[in-house]
């Protein structure tokens, strides 16, 4: 794939070819010079390095001429070059006028301010729901839970019943193993409520249509009462897991929920009643389960959780071993079977807490909508241990006990998201703010909704001028590889740094960046270092290998800076042959049809200028000559530029 963002200025070398592919030997032979593009001076201090910025980095593509070039291609080359500069240019204006990096990059000022502006309403909006006076009428409650599923695989399937009935087969099973979820559940377990719990709001329709909770232990019952037993009897007993069983697991299991013996016990140990754990217990006999408070939580996980030590589980109530497995993640289900997917699985998959498993059940996007609907499963039925969800918060019916609280998510993109969905089922779910309240929410979203407008502005102007880069890079790319243009065509990086009264200048070719040409300039006596000249780590030049450059001179009153390459091993840096195109055929992003041997006991000085475009981009103009045994062959114009934006 080409690398266009990376294509820099054009250094043109016009090099004449003999018919045995080495250049003809220069004897004292003229030149004609090519003149310097002219550029406005901007400052003096060289490189424009201090010491707030220590090293700068510059990229160019260098494009050896065929001496058969077109006039016509030549032009579009030097075209495209230009206008390759200007976009750079534009580019690092608007960054630099606008503070880009510090403001609306990745991680700027904006980003974490409409984060933290996102929370701090999150946090506004729960309190004052806290504080309202208005609550959401039971009837209205009760048609959201009835209706939302419907509407929703209508929105996601439009007219396509076949599809909306497939999701909801799926979405059944999901429904079942709720059951099973809450039926488990300590706080359940421990508590009496005036109406039955719904294990999940949304699957009431689908309770209904299937005649679950029927029986007589399921009637309201204002006084309150403990709906275990209608969990087990009326629901469990009738979902697709339990059917799944052979006839004979299903007859033991239906016993121990049909005994009130064994369903009691059952019940005061999910709800860490002390009767169940206590002399003379049958589970204290068996010595399954010690007399303390952390070996009651350690049993309450294992039948949640099912760890290595899942033999202790419902086994050591009922003796069904058989119910031990339902509870745990197979995390390696190929397909939507019951006997393959136990609950937890259709949990983690519908509710999108498993990619795995997610994917076995894809669902359209929600339409003009970043949240999905797998996210609103997630946030209304995912219940963290033996904890409330946000399901049981709005829909069940407390008689004591320590009320619901609001669930928290270990995903800290629900922290996000949450609001967002509230806001789907405002007044259907969620009461209405006080007037008081309701300005403060609108005028902070407001404030948000402004930074957001200005944020995605910005980074779209900054998008547009980054196209412009790639696509003028695309064009001289384009007449690069055009026959008869040229001859090599590779990218160049040069990367200067001031560092301890040291000038450090760096030369390499992509895709050749173990090894690299490094000069030292002592700033104090202005003279190159040629003993000790050493990387800099600081630098951050990945090379493994350094070449000594042969010569290297900053002029103090001009800026002129001359920088020279010797070629005794070119193919180690780059200067070799590379094809244009691969086995397969894919286009490469650099070619040189010239081998090593073309380049060899040569040298590539440069003779270059130091300057700004638009006062922000850092630009190096001028000449590069190749030479041999002191004497200039070839000549070219050279443009390259800071690239970091």
């Amino acid at each position: 794939m080409k690398s266009y963002l990376m294509l820099g200025g054009a250094i043109v070398l016009g090099l004449g070819l003999s018919s045995c592919g080495k250049w003809a030997k220069a004897k004292n032979q003229s030149v004609d010079t090519i003149a310097v593009p002219e550029y406005p001076s901007f400052r003096d201090n060289v490189y424009s390095l201090t010491p707030s910025q220590e090293a700068v980095g510059y990229g160019g593509t260098m494009v050896i001429l065929n001496q058969a070039v077109d006039p016509g291609d030549l032009a579009d080359l030097l075209q495209a070059s230009i206008d390759s500069r200007k976009a750079w240019a534009e580019t690092r204006l608007f960054t630099e006028e606008n503070d880009f990096a510090l403001k609306y990059a990745e991680g700027g000022i904006y980003e974490v301010a409409i984060e933290d502006m996102k929370l701090e309403l999150k946090k506004f909006e729960a309190e004052a729901r806290d504080r309202t006076e208005e609550e959401v009428p039971d009837e209205t409650l009760e048609i959201t839970a009835d209706t939302w599923l419907n509407e929703e695989l209508e929105r996601l399937y439009p007219g396509d019943t076949k599809q909306q009935s497939d999701a909801m087969a799926v979405i059944g099973r999901y429904c079942d193993a709720k059951i099973w979820e809450l039926a488990t559940n300590s706080y359940f377990a421990m508590n009496r409520y005036s109406e039955r719990p719904t294990p999940m709001a949304f699957c009431e329709p689908f309770f209904e249509s299937q005649g679950y909770f029927q029986g007589a232990t399921c009637a309201d019952n204002p006084a309150g009462r403990n709906y275990f037993g209608c969990m087990w009897s009326q629901g469990v007993l009738n979902t697709s897991f339990f059917k799944a069983y052979d006839q004979g697991t299903q007859t033991k299991i239906t016993a121990m929920v049909n005994d009130p013996t064994s369903l009691g016990l059952m019940r005061d140990v999910l709800g860490l009643e002390d009767s169940a754990f206590t002399f003379p217990s049958p589970l204290y006999k068996r010595r399954t389960i010690g007399e303390n408070k952390e070996n009651r939580d350690y049993f309450s996980n294992i039948i949640l959780k099912q760890d290595s030590v899942g033999r202790l589980c419902t086994a050591s109530i009922s003796g069904i071993s058989e119910l031990c497995s339902v509870f745990s993640y197979s995390y390696n289900a190929a397909s939507l079977d019951a006997l393959e997917m136990t609950p937890f699985d259709f949990m983690a998959m519908v509710e999108g807490r498993n990619i795995d498993l997610s994917t076995l059940f894809p669902l359209p996007n929600r339409p003009d909508s970043v949240i999905s609907t797998k996210d609103i499963f997630h946030y209304f039925g995912f219940r963290q241990g033996h904890n409330n969800n946000e399901s049981d918060r709005l829909f069940h019916k407390l008689v004591d006990g320590e009320p619901t609280k609001k669930p928290v998510f270990e995903d800290p993109t629900f922290a996000e998201k949450g609001s967002e969905i509230e806001s789907i089922f405002d007044s259907q779910l969620y009461p209405k703010l006080n007037p008081q309240d309701l300005a403060v929410f609108n005028r902070k979203s407001q404030q948000i909704s402004d930074l957001e407008k200005d944020y995605k502005a910005k980074n779209q102007q900054y998008e547009d001028y980054r196209q412009q880069i790639t696509d003028t890079s695309a064009k001289a790319f384009e007449v690069g590889y055009r026959p008869n243009v040229a001859h090599a065509f590779m990218e160049i990086r040069l990367k200067v740094s001031n560092r301890n009264g040291v000038l450090r200048a760096y030369h390499w070719i992509k895709d050749f960046e173990d090894v690299a040409i490094i000069a030292c300039l002592d700033l104090s006596t202005r003279k190159r270092i040629t003993e000790g000249c050493t990387a800099d780590p600081l630098d951050k030049v990945d090379a493994s290998q350094y070449l000594a450059a042969k010569h290297f001179h900053v002029d103090q009153e001009t800026g002129k800076v001359e920088f020279e390459v010797l070629f005794n091993d070119p193919a180690i840096i780059g200067f070799e042959l590379k094809e244009r195109v691969t086995e397969e055929g894919a286009i490469l992003d650099s070619f040189s049809d010239l081998t090593a041997n073309d380049y060899q006991d040569r040298s590539l000085f440069f003779e270059l200028y130091p300057n700004l475009v638009y006062g922000y981009l850092e630009i190096l103009t001028g000449k590069a000559f190749l030479r041999e045994n002191g004497q200039d062959i070839e000549e070219a114009a050279v443009s390259l530029w800071d690239q970091n934006l």
